[in-house]
């Protein structure tokens, strides 16, 4: 798509807003609009995980989001099959969010690997 100047700079400029909102948890899916668009955006530091539901959990307390991470980890560790992100909030009681940027924290360490359409598994299992 060949884009104008001005629009251009405000797709890139609503891109790049729609990234910081989101604390860099959807850069992947924003950048690859982007691609689409011709134009590229930054990454954005995701900063800290925000603990579900206002509770604080093993790690989390820090900032860190380790706590919902390695909650995640032990859970697809344990399945013998990939498992989809509704079935790991629902098991877990985490938000979507918390596990979408701990499953991307995980995926960038090579901890898991995404399979299929919306299911994941520790990496080398199955």
């Amino acid at each position: 798509m060949n884009l104008n100047d001005p629009v251009r700079w405000a797709v890139i400029d609503l891109l790049k807003t729609l990234d910081r909102s989101h604390g860099g948890r959807e850069h992947a899916e924003l950048l690859r609009i982007a691609q689409t668009l011709g134009v590229e955006i930054p990454p954005v530091d995701p900063g800290p995980d925000p603990a579900p539901d206002g509770e604080e959990t093993d790690g989390e307390a820090e900032g860190n989001g380790q706590g919902s991470e390695d909650r995640v980890y032990r859970f697809l560790a344990a399945q013998t099959e990939p498992v989809g992100l509704a079935r790991i909030g629902a098991s877990l009681g985490i938000k979507r969010w918390t596990i979408n940027s701990a499953l991307y924290r995980l995926l960038k360490k090579g901890s898991v690997e995404h399979v299929g359409h919306d299911a994941w598994r520790v990496r080398g299992a199955g």
